[in-house]
């Protein structure tokens, strides 16, 4: 019979040296080899730089710094690559640097999880619970649905000048392989969104790809919206990416968003419950200094969505990891406005159009650790009416368009709990959970 995976740290890593021993992972019995390990830090995957068969110990891998402190990525996540691609992923499993210590996995090498892609395994059919959010959803109003007008300001989404508080989740699908959201090999598309509605979500968060909507089955993705819609239930699109399963790309030409959007607007621009259009999905690419030329292009891409007619917000991601205090999330950092002196304000679609929309998430998908002062450099600080230094004041709402933990261990159920308890002390009500599918290889959904 096989053990569970451990994970021994060696001799004394520390700040700048990382090395650990990976034992019982003899993947003789079902025909792999393993063809890489590695951590996760700066929410990418970075393979060790050295090997050692240390005799009577085992396979020894070995990183040195690469920028960031070791102890400042506790509790660091670690992956085991198959030769096959088969992925087993540890999250959040070293929690000190001890020398002395052994963390022990619930994997097993020749059982390990497969990776977050299109081929993961179906979603399962045990129930799943909702996430924790700020508040509820505001007070119920009635107003026709040929009548809606969205706006943001107040630091509050507004429906018709009444706050609305949105209770989100991403649908992913349409951005893959799969053409689709996934899931319906399980139940059908109105089971989850019933689902949805029972649990008080009120939008979904649905990603796309510009392949997908060249296609004829955009038409597969305009049905799930008007389904959604005869449910109650708002839709923000997402361009996640140009090419399908291409989320890692970077910002694409400008040229290119603005197309995908001309064919997203003339396939929606009927259908009631499109609330924003999310400009580009996480363009972490782009550097601090570059904040002023983004915004610009992001602006001329919601001037090509409005000159439609349509009535949408959009809403603003933030970019790149490098930010103050603790570095960001891909998405999430928004600090450009404070540091660049730049921000939206292209009003082409009337006053008052466009959210900012970071993504947060924690130690198991970033690597990093996190603290509220660093949530209030990267993005809060605009939403407490602050003037700023280079006399910019934003009334902007905010929606973070990503967040969420698989919810393993007590610090990610910490990080969950202490950033809801930051969003009510900034009065932040609206929020995507990522995400509802299971084959998320972030969260592992709801």
């Amino acid at each position: 019979a096989q053990n569970y995976i451990e994970v021994a740290n060696y001799q004394a890593p520390n700040d700048y040296y990382l090395t650990f021993v990976l034992k019982n992972i003899d993947s003789s019995p079902c025909g792999e080899t393993i063809s890489a390990v590695q951590i996760y830090e700066n929410s990418v995957w970075r393979s060790n730089s050295q090997y050692y068969y240390e005799d009577n110990i085992g396979d020894r891998y070995a990183w040195g710094d690469n920028g960031v402190l070791f102890t400042q990525m506790l509790p660091i996540s670690v992956k085991i690559v198959m030769n096959t691609g088969r992925e087993i992923t540890l999250w959040g499993i070293i929690t000190d640097l001890t020398a002395t210590s052994v963390f022990t996995t619930t994997e097993l090498i020749c059982d390990g999880t497969l990776p977050p892609t299109p081929q993961t395994a179906a979603p399962t059919t045990r129930s799943p619970t909702p996430p924790t959010t700020a508040y509820p959803t505001a007070a119920t109003i009635c107003i026709d649905d040929d009548a809606l007008d969205w706006r943001s300001y107040d630091h509050e989404i507004k429906l018709n000048g009444n706050r609305f508080n949105l209770k989100g989740l991403s649908w992913f699908g349409f951005e893959t392989n799969n053409d689709y959201v996934y899931g319906t090999d399980i139940h059908d598309v109105d089971w989850y969104l019933d689902w949805m509605v029972d649990n008080g979500f009120n939008a979904i968060r649905m990603p796309f790809s510009k392949t997908l909507i060249d296609s004829t089955k955009k038409n597969d993705y305009l049905d799930v919206v008007q389904k959604a819609g005869a449910k109650g239930l708002l839709v923000m699109p997402d361009l996640h990416s140009i090419a399908k399963n291409d989320y890692t790309a970077g910002l694409p030409p400008k040229s290119q968003i603005i197309d995908a959007w001309s064919t997203m607007t003339t396939l929606l621009k009927d259908e009631w419950n499109i609330i924003a259009a999310d400009l580009f999905n996480e363009p972490h690419d782009v550097s601090n200094s570059g904040w002023g030329a983004y915004i610009s292009d992001m602006e001329d891409v919601a001037d090509s969505i409005w000159a439609t007619g349509v009535n949408w917000l959009v809403a603003i991601e933030g970019t790149n990891w490098q930010c103050n205090i603790i570095n960001c999330a891909w998405g999430e950092n928004l600090q450009g406005v404070r540091d660049q002196s730049v921000t939206f304000t292209s009003t082409s679609g009337g006053a008052n159009r466009f959210l900012w929309s970071p993504h947060v998430y924690g130690a198991d998908v970033t690597g990093n650790g996190y603290s509220e002062a660093g949530w209030q450099a990267h993005w809060g600080y605009l939403h407490d009416g602050t003037v700023l230094s280079n006399g910019i004041v934003n009334v902007a709402a905010q929606a973070i368009g990503e967040f969420g933990t698989n919810y393993r261990d007590t610090n990610m159920i910490n990080w969950l709990d202490d950033l809801i308890t930051y969003l009510i002390k900034i009065d932040q009500r609206n929020t995507f959970f990522w995400c509802l599918n299971p084959n998320s290889g972030d969260t592992g959904g709801l």
